[in-house]
């Protein structure tokens, strides 16, 4: 997986720093496969529709993927700042010093409380 530079799974809103390594560390690999694949043969066309939804809205946010394994689909869509908690906010701006960094979060409709967060280098 060259392309993602980091997988976090997270369910809560902002965890610890400290904790944030050991989550990755412990449960980065937990993506879905087909959430994975997708992501890996549509990275370019996702990193598009990021850059575009971020200058049309003039804010930013993170590209959400939304995986249903039953109907072998995955939706994208984009979630500005307006729409995120603040907590996560914060933390996907403290981890974005540079303004460089695309987030993702995924999901799956079979299982909503689990997300992942994958950063990646623009």
């Amino acid at each position: 997986m060259p392309d993602i530079e980091e997988i976090v799974e997270t369910n809560e809103c902002s965890p610890e720093p400290e904790q944030e390594q050991e989550q990755e560390q412990e449960q980065g690999q937990d993506l879905p496969p087909y959430i994975q694949n997708f992501i890996n043969n549509h990275l370019k066309d996702l990193t598009q529709i990021y850059i575009n939804e971020r200058k049309d809205k003039k804010m930013y946010g993170i590209l959400l993927l939304e995986g249903n394994l039953k109907e072998e689909k995955v939706d994208v869509g984009f979630l500005p700042e307006t729409h995120l908690e603040p907590e996560m906010l914060e933390g996907f701006k403290r981890r974005n010093v540079n303004g460089r960094i695309m987030h993702i979060m995924c999901h799956e409709v079979e299982n909503p409380g689990k997300h992942f967060i994958i950063e990646r280098v623009l």
